[in-house]
């Protein structure tokens, strides 16, 4: 019985179980599969790690393999970044030019927020190219105690000098935050916004869409500032910093189960 296997601790045996579950998600659903493993006693558990590299390669194969196929006699649900209205796109209501990227990630939106709340060259940097827009300091890969939190009316520094901003306008708790500015470019004045959408995919996975938005004047410089010169540059730095908040991000997610798994066998064997 599920009772029986949970309070199970006989010395020399390994424990994996597998959760297949299907969970809401907009207009559809989201498949999801997890393997955990422990073991009953710590010589048993380093023979289940050892075997399990073995075998990891072979075992994640099937997996994705199934999940593909499932994917494939389900229908896989389409979802156009592009054209979805997010929160942020109220500020600049009529913006020709917008630039939209996402990304999932295996982690809660607590664990997400809590990164995006430390953005800036006042807290943790950017997460991006560091050499770029951080004078070479590396982005702090780890939650500061006292970062958790941001609200509207904050001043993010947009630089290490600190002689320039963003403005959060958004901050909805796990939803959304949105920074933005004006100032100007190619002399003329020059708005731009920049969202942080967040939405749960699952129980335990975070869907990231961020969108950049901007208007300026006249209508010639607006083109050539929308079309030719940031989308290059925002798409690489945005790129970069989706990427390395993806991995921190997940790391910190991953320690927190390997934490939870270490206090089970650690209570199993003190019984």
């Amino acid at each position: 019985t599920r009772e029986e296997f949970k309070d199970f601790n006989l010395p020399g045996w390994g424990k994996l179980a597998w959760s297949i579950s299907v969970e809401p998600y907009r207009e559809g659903s989201t498949i999801s599969l997890e393997l955990r493993t422990t073991a009953t006693d710590e010589e048993s558990w380093i023979k289940l790690k050892k075997y399990y590299r073995l075998i990891g390669i072979g075992s994640r194969l099937i997996r994705e393999s199934l999940m593909s196929h499932l994917e494939v006699e389900l229908g896989k649900l389409k979802r156009e970044f592009d054209e979805r209205p997010l929160c942020g796109d109220e500020i600049i209501p009529d913006a020709k030019y917008s630039i939209t990227h996402h990304i999932d990630v295996e982690a809660p939106r607590s664990y997400v927020w809590r990164y995006l709340m430390q953005l800036g060259c006042d807290r943790a940097g950017w997460y991006s190219i560091d050499e770029l827009d951080n004078a070479g300091t590396p982005s702090v890969d780890l939650l500061v105690q006292g970062w958790e939190t941001r609200k509207v009316g904050d001043h993010l520094s947009a630089t290490p000098k600190l002689d320039s901003y963003f403005e959060v306008y958004r901050a909805d708790f796990e939803k959304c935050f949105v920074l933005g500015g004006k100032t100007i470019r190619l002399g003329d004045p020059f708005k731009s916004t920049w969202a942080f959408n967040l939405a749960p995919i699952g129980f335990d996975a975070t869907e990231l869409t961020v969108r950049a938005r901007m208007e300026s004047s006249p209508r010639w410089k607006e083109w050539l500032l929308g079309s030719i010169i940031l989308p290059p540059v925002h798409s690489i730095m945005q790129g970069a910093q989706l990427k390395n908040l993806k991995r921190i991000i997940e790391r910190d997610a991953h320690h927190r189960l390997d934490e939870s798994v270490e206090t089970q066998l650690k209570l199993s064997l003190s019984k």
